[in-house]
């Protein structure tokens, strides 16, 4: 008992562990879990040891998102080779009431 009791001593020292109430043996740590993940979930750091050790630290979880997918659409439209032709222009400007003889209103030119 003197062991571990100058280990913990000198884990204070050291600052790896901050107060008696973050260290606890895995053992204890068994049969108090409940009450230790609502001391996590309250924002205190719980440090579970084995032998004077200290193996795991209890946190709260946080999840990660989700990465952002480029391309999720990849492969699912097709563009025809020649979208941007002068006759498919002539086309929509028709199908809008803009025959030729109409200039571009944003820029004073047809494309």
């Amino acid at each position: 008992m003197a062991v571990a009791a100058m280990v913990f001593a000198n884990m204070v020292e050291s600052g790896q562990i901050v107060s008696m109430t973050d260290f606890i043996n895995i053992y204890d740590a068994k049969t108090q879990l409940s009450q230790l993940v609502d001391k996590a979930l309250a924002g205190e750091e719980v440090v579970i040891a084995r032998h004077g050790r200290p193996l795991v630290k209890l946190v709260p979880y946080a999840p990660v998102p989700p990465p952002i997918r480029v391309g999720l659409c990849a492969g699912q439209f097709w563009i025809a080779p020649d979208f941007d032709a002068a006759e498919a222009n002539d086309e929509i400007w028709g199908a809008w009431g803009m025959g030729a003889d109409v200039d571009d209103p944003l820029d004073g030119t047809r494309p």
